[in-house]
């Protein structure tokens, strides 16, 4: 069963679960305590529902990833021998072409790339580029895409083994770029306090 059938059914009893009528062993249970059993049952399937669609892949022709989200993406790309596509999974962050450099979470600076960055004159602003950027393993420094990107999803968390899980463990690019800007902050609001 693929994941999309897994949320599909999931989905199908919530529907059918949520509903008071043809629920014959609560029928003895008191109306509140009925309602309470609905709303936990509702609560728990969407917490599964939304534990499938976070791993889901979603096609660029259903929906854009968010801007600036660190994300999972494939990418599309022609062998030069065989001239057969080959299917590339890249991590990294979609810009929409709308993000002021200043105001972006990423460092645009003078790292040897060409991003071919827009001027608006009307807020005097340099925007950052619509596209899909790729970093590699724990760089600082990320290009943009050239080849064609068809789904993405969320960057799933690494898997760490029950050993390690209650130590404390490095868990992945996209957690070490959030604790570097929470870091940044938290360092930043002390510092407007005092």
């Amino acid at each position: 069963m693929t994941k999309e059938e897994v949320v599909d059914r999931l989905q199908m009893h919530k529907f059918f679960e949520g509903q008071r009528s043809g629920r014959e062993l609560w029928n003895d249970k008191d109306r509140n305590v009925q309602d309470e059993d609905i709303e936990t049952f509702n609560i728990d399937m969407d917490a599964a529902i939304n534990e499938i669609n976070k791993s889901r892949w979603i096609p660029l022709t259903e929906k854009m990833p968010p801007a600036e989200d660190s994300i999972e993406f494939t990418v599309v790309a022609k062998n030069d021998l065989t001239g057969k596509d080959y299917y590339i999974l890249a991590q990294g962050f979609y810009e929409d072409g709308k993000i002021g450099e200043d105001d972006s979470d990423y460092s645009w600076g003078d790292d040897g790339n060409d991003f071919d960055f827009e001027y608006d004159e009307k807020t005097d602003t340099i925007i950052v580029p619509e596209g899909f950027y790729s970093y590699g393993y724990l760089s600082e420094y990320y290009y943009k895409v050239s080849d064609q990107v068809i789904a993405w999803r969320k960057e799933q968390d690494p898997y760490i083994p029950m050993s390690a899980a209650k130590k404390d463990v490095f868990m992945g690019q996209a957690a070490y770029y959030g604790m570097q800007k929470g870091i940044y902050e938290v360092e930043h609001e002390k510092q407007q306090k005092e």
